[in-house]
């Protein structure tokens, strides 16, 4: 289960505009798979080629009727990626999708985009949650209804039920080797002690494939930073020491036009165009979320900063505003009044000095 928790007690890294260079291309492969898949061994092979061979490739697993299947997940990709018809089924960027032996080719082909902005993003982990914490920075001014979604994945899963047994339509029949296997001269199935699966979706941010609506606003400037985050409940059988986030900036029309992976367990972030900033800016906290009457914006400042507030609605209409203010370092309250406000979900966005946080709250 996923949840968008809206008390942001992490800490805002920062960058300046100067750090920016041009975003460098992610290409994420989504695979359509599962334990009772016979020719699903395929795709396994594949995405472990791309692994080795391709250090821009972001690779996710979408199970289906298996014990690692994410329902949100599957269930959506089944009635959105563009061709899916069957499995094995892998989609490059959701633009397009064929056969898993379409990796390859996919990959290829999207590697040569373009993209608009670089991302970046950390996994934190609080008590019994994980932060996936997002960072986008565009080159070009972009508007429409552009999102950031978010993934975990997990590298190393291993089960002892028959659930994690792999069907193997090559046993004894075409050849295949790759990802630790002689497929075809293993069993159908591989039983579940002697297989190991990468790349697995875990969880799916807020339950949303293409993201949550507001989670950028309808005008993204160049050079500015724009932050977003999604909080996951922590499922106690993960590993996390082999858990990933993925972050994708995910445009009006469904394609991924860029992506980053990040660890969790070390804290560390993947290479994915931007500069890791040298200090924390500030800090967010919005309360009581959900609210009635009032919401307390408390923005914590490591340095002076010029911050403005905003409240948008779903439309995109700005319904309330607190004009620029020059603060100080330190603690700085904002009382937000919504008691005249239609019940439903807004979104606070905090503008400080050159980046923008998107805080969604419910009010009710």
């Amino acid at each position: 289960m996923t949840k968008n928790k809206l008390i942001l007690g992490a800490l805002a890294l920062g960058l300046s505009a100067g750090a920016f260079a041009q975003a460098e291309k992610f290409v994420v492969l989504e695979e359509k798979t599962g334990t009772w898949c016979g020719w699903c061994p395929y795709g396994t092979v594949e995405f472990a080629i791309l692994e080795d061979d391709e250090p821009n490739f972001i690779g996710i697993a979408v199970h289906n009727s298996d014990p690692m299947e994410v329902t949100s997940y599957d269930d959506q990709s089944a009635a959105s990626f563009p061709g899916f018809g069957g499995y094995p089924y892998a989609v490059a960027d959701r633009i397009e999708g064929d056969h898993a032996a379409y990796a390859g080719v996919g990959f290829a082909t999207r590697e040569t985009e373009t993209p608009v902005a670089a991302i970046d993003v950390h996994g934190y982990i609080s008590g019994d949650q994980l932060e996936i914490r997002i960072l986008c920075q565009f080159d070009s001014q972009q508007t429409g209804d552009w999102r950031l979604a978010g993934v975990v994945t997990e590298d190393g899963v291993t089960g002892t039920s028959s659930g994690y047994a792999q069907a193997n339509y090559f046993s004894g029949g075409s050849p295949l080797t790759g990802a630790g296997h002689d497929w075809q001269a293993e069993p159908n199935p591989v039983p579940a002690a002697d297989m190991v699966y990468d790349h697995v979706a875990r969880a799916l941010g807020d339950d949303e494939l293409n993201g949550v609506d507001a989670s950028l606003p309808a005008t993204m400037s160049t050079g500015v930073n724009y932050w977003y985050s999604y909080y996951v409940d922590i499922d106690p059988e993960w590993d996390l020491n082999n858990i990933h986030v993925v972050a994708m900036l995910v445009e009006p029309s469904g394609t991924i036009n860029n992506a980053g992976k990040g660890d969790v367990a070390s804290g560390e972030v993947g290479t994915v165009g931007l500069e890791e900033a040298a200090a924390n800016i500030f800090a967010i906290t919005a309360f009581p979320n959900p609210a009635s009457e009032f919401v307390n914006l408390t923005v914590d400042l490591q340095e002076a900063s010029s911050v403005s507030i905003e409240v948008i609605n779903m439309l995109g209409a700005v319904v309330s505003t607190i004009e620029t203010q020059n603060l100080a370092i330190g603690t700085h309250y904002n009382e937000i009044n919504v008691a005249d406000l239609t019940e439903g979900v807004y979104f606070i966005k905090t503008t400080v000095n050159e980046t923008v946080e998107m805080t969604k709250i419910v009010v009710q």
